[in-house]
């Protein structure tokens, strides 16, 4: 176009040296115009850079990839829309996450939620055979985000068979981390008490990582619990073992976290030396779950757990 415009400018000097008026008139008004159309171009070409970006939604089970042209200043309701057009797929039986996070239909704006050109989504349908699992595993490594470094290396997948197998529950969802919500026993029961059964999912400083699932919901009023489906999972072993002890107990207390009967979690975790529950006559442990027979908590995460349907 720009060329057009300089042929035409030619025209008009050869057109001056002989005066014929009216039709320099005539191509001045074309170079005018397509002036006008340039910057009408390049000023779309601005608009589209800054808010249409590229998607890529890969499908979880099958990997199947989607790609998509979104506005920035959409949600991502309306990405769900596209996949629905494009898939039959319901946006209520949709499950999007980026960056390992769930990306809920009402957020505010795509790129509030740091997407940007070719990011790729991750797609999962409720009514895939491994959906629950996908989502606790998913929490698991939300938790662990915070402190996760090349030398933490766990078998995630062991945490979420060894509830299943023995005791038949799931993750549902994450409570309490101390490193993101307060290294504090009151809001560790702010968040925790009355929640029905949980895992304490504990990361050492020696970045050994275990859990310890207890059935029975806690509170702060100082009170012993017996539950003799207590159980120890060290992902690292490979073992998973349940309490030996009918009688087996806990205590909870208020200014403090939760007290098994030869192993304390107290508040303020991160920086309480805790002693390994090997020896805990409650249990039959083939090693220490961290390690050593003592140990310095990194990150202290509590997760509520629910029945498989």
């Amino acid at each position: 176009m720009e060329e057009q415009i300089k042929l035409l400018n030619e025209q008009i000097k050869n057109l001056s040296n002989n005066s014929m008026e009216e039709q320099i008139k005539l191509l001045t008004e074309q170079i005018k115009n397509l002036n006008n159309e340039i910057i009408s171009l390049k000023n779309n070409m601005v608009t589209k850079s800054t808010i249409k970006i590229k998607v890529v939604v890969k499908n979880h089970k099958n990997q199947k990839v989607l790609r998509f042209y979104i506005d920035q200043s959409d949600n991502i309701k309306s990405i769900k829309t596209q996949i629905e057009e494009k898939e039959n797929l319901p946006i209520q039986k949709q499950q999007l996450y980026f960056n390992d996070k769930l990306l809920e239909d009402d957020e505010a704006k795509v790129k509030q939620c740091d997407i940007t050109d070719k990011s790729t989504l991750r797609l999962v349908k409720e009514d895939d055979d491994d959906y629950e699992n996908f989502c606790a595993l998913n929490l698991l490594n939300m938790g662990c985000k915070g402190v996760s470094n090349p030398n933490i290396v766990f078998d995630h997948q062991f945490f979420i068979d060894s509830l299943k197998n023995n005791v038949s529950k799931k993750i549902k969802t994450l409570l309490y981390s101390a490193t993101k919500d307060g290294d504090t026993a009151n809001v560790f029961h702010q968040k925790c008490d009355n929640q029905g059964p949980l895992l304490y999912f504990i990361i050492t400083k020696e970045n050994a990582v275990f859990g310890i699932y207890v059935s029975k919901p806690i509170s702060s009023n100082g009170n012993s619990y017996t539950d003799s489906t207590q159980m120890v999972i060290c992902p690292s072993k490979k073992f998973a073992v349940k309490s030996k002890n009918d009688n087996a107990t806990y205590h909870c207390y208020p200014d403090k976290g939760a007290t098994f009967h030869c192993m304390q979690i107290n508040a303020p975790f991160l920086s309480s030396s805790c002693n390994d529950i090997q020896s805990c006559s409650d249990f039959n442990l083939p090693s220490y779950p961290s390690g050593n027979s003592s140990y310095q908590i990194k990150e202290f995460l509590v997760f509520s757990l629910e029945d498989y349907a």
